[in-house]
C-alpha cells in the first residue's frame, strides 16, 4: 500500500474560521483558497451585466465600465479557467462591447488577451493601439481617456497597469515604440524620491506609488535593454536600487491602505519582488504573509468567500501568480544587488517560451540553508565572490542532488573549473561539442562546448564559458538553446516544483541501512543520511533489518559481496540490491553471481510490484522510452534478496536531475515500505 508523501498540512486551514500563521502554510491552504474564490466569482458572474457593479459605486477600480468585469476575467484566466467556457466567453464579448474604455481597462484588456490564443491577436493589437494613443508625451495616462497634463498630473497606479500591460505585450511580440518606455524611464526617474520611493502628486512616499513605480522601471529597462547608452543604463540601474533598497527597508505587509488598495497592492508588491528574484523582504517570506492577509480577509468564514469582486480578483491573482514554479535559484553575493546583466531572468523567459509555461527564478545567498538552494532544478552561478570560502555546503548542496551550473567569461570560468575540480576530485571531467544530453534534449545546440564534472551516474557540475553580458545581449542563439536544455533536463523535462511544495517521506528509518562494501556504494549517502538512514557493512545487520546495497557497475559487484549478500539473507536480512543511477550492469551481475551461487530460482515478484502503483518513472526512462525491469525476489533462508531494475536512492532525495534511469519518488518509498513490512512480519 502507498506511503504517503505529506505535505507541510494535510488540511486546507483557510476552511477553518481561525487564522492561520504564515510560517504554517502550506500549498494546500492555497489552492483550496484559489478553488474558493475562483468557484466564488464563476457564481457572482451575470450574464448580462458580467461583474459590473451597481451604477453608484464609486471606487475607481470599478466605477469605469467594464473595470470590474475585465479584473474578473483576468484573474480567471490565471487560474486555468478555459477562454473557451461559457462564462468567460461571454464575458469576453462583453469587454468587446465597451467602446471607449479607459486605460485601466484597456491594460487589463491587454493583459487578458496576451495569455489568449493568437485568435485575439487582432484585438491585442488594437488596443494597445490605444493605449499608445492616450499616454502623455510625458510618459503617463490620467484615470479618464484624457492624457495628463503634466508628469505631476499622471496618476503612478494607471501608469503601472498601463506599461504592464504594454511589456507583455511587447513580450508576446507587439511592437511598442522605444520612446513610449523611454518616456516612462524618464518620468519615474524625474519623480522618484531621493529615499528611492514614489508618491502620489508629490505628497510623502507610498508604498503603492513606490511598487508602481519600480514595476514601470523595470519594464522600462526590459524594454529599452541595450538601445540605453551607458550614461542611460546607469541611471536606470541606480534608481532602480534606490527603489528596491527602499522596499527592503520599509516592507510591511499591512502598512498599506486597506481595501482593493491593499490586494492590488500586493499584486505589484509580488510583481516587483519575482522580478528581482526574491521570496523574501526584510527578511520576511511576503508571499505568506500576503496570503495569510488574503485568508484573514476573504476565507476566514467556513461558509462563503467574503469581499467585493474586485477584492476577490486581485487576491486570486496574488495567490497564483505568487507561487510560479522556479527555473533555477541564482548565487550572489547579496539578495537586493541587481544583476545589470539579467541572466537569470534572461534564461526563465528563454526556458518559458519554450515550455509554453510561465517559470520565476529566485536569488539565493551562502547564508541561506542549501535546502533554499535546492528548491529549484538548478543553481546558477555566474560571480565567483558568491561562492562560500569553505566549499562544504556546496558539496552537501551536490550530494543532495543538485546541479551547479557555472556561468563565465574567459577569466571567471577559469576560477569556476577550478573550483568545480575540488569539489568533484572523483568526477570525471570532459569537454564535448558533439555527444552530451545538453546539445540536443529538446532543441539542437550546434557546435557548443559543454564541460562537465560526472560522477559516473550523472552530471553533478556544468561549466559555460560565455560572458553573461554578451549572453543577455544576444537574442536565441545556440548558446541559448543549450542552457534551455539544460535547464529542462533538470527539471526531468516537467517536475517544476510550485512555491510551498514540501515532501516528507515517512520510512522506517530504523530498519533501513545503507550498506557500505568495497566498490561505489556511497553516492546519496547524504541525502540518505538525512532521512535518518544510517550507514553500515553488512556484518553489522541483524534479523529483519533491510539492506540496500547499491553499485554502479560490474566491478562493484566483486564476490565477496555477494557472498556477505547471501549470509545476511540466511541470517534473517531482506536485502535490496540496486543498480545506483540505473544504467550500470551492477545489479545484474549481482544476480547472476549469487543465482549460480545459490542454484535458486530469482522470480519477479507481483505483489511487490503490485504495492508501488501506481508505478511513476524518472524523466529519462520516459523520455527514451527505455523500460524499468520488475523486481526479482528470491527467499534465502529467513531473507530476501530484491533486485531492482532501476535507481531509487536519487529518487529517495526527492530533487530531480537528467541521466538517472529507475523510480520517481513515490514508487521508490512505496517499494522500500513493503519491504519493511515484510522484514517486520519475518521477524515475528
Amino acid at each position: 500500500m502507498y506511503m504517503q508523501l505529506l505535505s507541510a498540512a494535510c488540511i486546507a486551514v483557510c476552511a477553518i474560521g481561525s487564522p492561520i500563521k504564515p510560517r504554517d502554510l502550506s500549498k494546500a491552504d492555497v489552492d483550496h483558497a484559489i478553488q474558493r474564490i475562483k468557484n466564488e466569482l464563476l457564481d457572482r458572474f451575470d450574464n448580462h451585466k458580467g461583474w459590473e457593479p451597481e451604477a453608484n459605486r464609486t471606487n475607481w477600480l470599478s466605477k469605469g465600465l467594464g473595470g470590474s468585469t475585465a479584473v474578473a476575467t483576468l484573474a480567471l484566466i490565471s487560474a486555468n479557467e478555459s477562454q473557451h467556457s461559457q462564462v468567460l466567453n461571454t464575458a469576453l464579448q462583453q469587454l468587446e462591447s465597451v467602446k471607449v474604455p479607459s486605460t485601466y481597462v484597456c491594460s487589463l484588456k491587454t493583459m487578458i488577451y496576451c495569455r489568449l490564443s493568437p485568435h485575439y491577436d487582432k484585438q491585442l493589437k488594437r488596443v494597445v493601439r490605444r493605449l499608445l494613443g492616450t499616454m502623455s508625451r510625458t510618459g503617463g495616462w490620467g484615470y479618464s481617456n484624457e492624457s495628463p497634463t503634466s508628469i505631476e498630473d499622471a496618476s503612478p497606479i494607471i501608469r503601472r497597469f498601463a506599461s504592464v500591460a504594454l511589456l507583455e505585450a511587447h513580450r508576446k511580440g507587439i511592437r511598442i515604440p522605444p520612446g513610449c518606455f523611454g518616456a516612462i524611464a524618464q518620468a519615474l526617474v524625474q519623480t522618484q524620491h531621493s529615499n528611492g520611493g514614489w508618491s502620489y502628486a508629490q505628497e510623502s512616499t507610498a508604498p503603492n506609488a513606490t511598487i508602481a513605480g519600480f514595476n514601470c522601471l523595470l519594464g522600462a529597462d526590459e524594454v529599452l535593454g541595450e538601445s540605453l547608452s551607458q550614461m542611460q543604463h546607469q541611471i536606470i540601474q541606480q534608481s532602480l536600487e534606490k527603489a528596491l533598497d527602499w522596499l527592503n527597508k520599509n516592507y510591511a505587509p499591512k502598512k498599506n491602505t486597506g481595501g482593493t488598495a491593499m490586494m492590488s497592492y500586493l499584486c505589484g508588491l509580488e510583481r516587483a519582488a519575482m522580478s528581482c528574484g526574491l521570496d523574501q523582504l526584510r527578511e520576511s517570506d511576503w508571499y505568506r504573509e500576503g496570503v495569510a492577509a488574503v485568508l484573514k480577509a476573504h476565507c476566514s468564514s467556513t461558509k462563503q468567500v467574503t469581499g467585493s469582486t474586485v477584492n476577490l480578483s486581485f487576491a486570486l491573482l496574488f495567490l497564483t501568480g505568487g507561487r510560479v514554479p522556479l527555473a533555477l535559484v541564482e548565487l550572489r553575493t547579496n539578495k537586493t544587488e541587481l544583476d545589470p546583466h539579467r541572466l537569470s531572468r534572461k534564461i526563465s523567459a528563454s526556458v518559458s517560451n519554450q515550455i509554453e509555461k510561465t517559470l520565476s527564478w529566485r536569488v539565493v545567498t551562502k547564508d541561506d540553508d542549501v535546502i533554499r538552494w535546492l528548491q529549484a532544478p538548478l543553481l546558477l552561478v555566474q560571480d565567483p565572490h558568491a561562492l562560500p570560502e569553505n566549499l562544504d555546503v556546496m558539496r552537501e548542496y551536490l550530494d543532495l542532488g543538485g546541479l551547479l551550473l557555472f556561468f563565465g567569461d574567459k577569466i571567471n570560468a577559469q576560477k569556476f573549473s577550478k573550483v568545480a575540480s575540488e569539489l568533484c576530485p572523483e568526477s570525471t571531467h570532459s569537454s564535448t561539442r558533439k555527444k552530451h544530453w545538453a546539445l540536443k534534449l529538446i532543441q539542437n545546440a550546434n557546435g557548443i562546448q559543454v564541460e562537465c564534472w560526472n560522477n559516473g551516474v550523472r552530471d553533478r557540475i556544468i561549466l559555460v564559458r560565455n560572458d553573461p553580458k554578451k549572453y543577455s545581449t544576444q537574442k536565441q542563439t545556440q548558446l541559448a538553446k543549450a542552457i534551455v536544455n539544460i535547464c529542462c533536463g533538470a527539471a526531468e523535462l516537467s517536475k517544476w516544483k510550485t512555491r510551498l511544495s514540501t515532501q516528507q517521506i515517512e520510512l522506517d528509518h530504523d530498519a533501513i541501512v545503507l550498506v557500505s562494501h568495497e566498490g561505489r556504494w556511497n553516492i546519496g549517502q547524504l541525502g540518505l543520511n538525512r532521512l535518518g538512514i544510517s550507514s553500515k557493512p553488512l556484518d553489522q545487520l541483524s534479523h529483519s533489518q533491510v539492506a540496500l546495497v547499491g553499485g554502479i557497475d560490474s566491478s562493484d559487484a566483486t564476490n565477496k559481496l555477494a557472498e556477505d549478500v547471501i549470509s545476511s539473507a540466511n541470517r534473517g536480512v531482506f536485502v535490496v540490491i540496486e543498480p545506483i543511477g540505473g544504467l550500470g550492469e551492477f545489479a545484474s551481475t549481482m544476480r547472476t553471481s549469487i543465482g549460480e551461487k545459490l542454484l535458486a530460482p530469482i522470480e519477479p515478484d507481483n505483489s511487490l510490484v503490485r504495492e508501488m502503483q501506481p508505478i511513476v518513472f524518472r524523466g529519462w526512462s520516459l523520455r527514451n522510452k527505455t523500460p524499468v525491469a520488475s523486481p526479482l525476489v528470491v527467499q534465502v533462508g529467513t531473507g530476501q534478496i530484491i533486485f531492482l531494475g532501476g535507481d531509487i536512492r536519487n529518487a529517495l532525495l526527492g530533487h530531480s536531475s537528467w541521466g538517472i534511469h529507475g523510480y520517481n519518488t513515490l514508487p521508490s518509498v512505496a517499494l522500500l515500505q513493503a519491504v519493511c513490512k515484510r522484514a517486520k512480519c519475518n521477524s515475528r
